[in-house]
């Protein structure tokens, strides 16, 4: 191997830790790391809004990176999900 391809593959092991890091601090791996809580009713609490609020957020975030990173040309081969961590098992199986 190259020296020049040694130094991009580093690079790009740096960019992925960096971006991984990112979405950590900025929580949007939330919906990977946590179970969906249960759905909402009229007695659910504040809490339990606050925390649904959440878990969507990163669900949807979550789904639009990892669908943004995935080449176009395979996109297609991988069944629609609405649940990150679901798209994810597709994505390692």
């Amino acid at each position: 191997m190259s020296i020049s391809f040694l130094c991009l593959m580093a690079q790009t092991l740096r960019n992925g830790r960096a971006r991984y890091n990112c979405a950590q601090c900025m929580d949007l791996d939330y919906a990977l790391r946590v179970d969906r809580p249960s759905d909402l009713t009229s007695v659910s609490t504040a809490e339990q809004r606050s925390a649904m609020e959440k878990w969507e957020r990163s669900n949807r975030m979550s789904l639009m990176i990892m669908k943004h990173s995935i080449p176009e040309t395979i996109r297609g081969a991988i069944p629609e999900e609405t649940q990150a961590k679901a798209f994810l098992d597709h994505i390692a199986n």
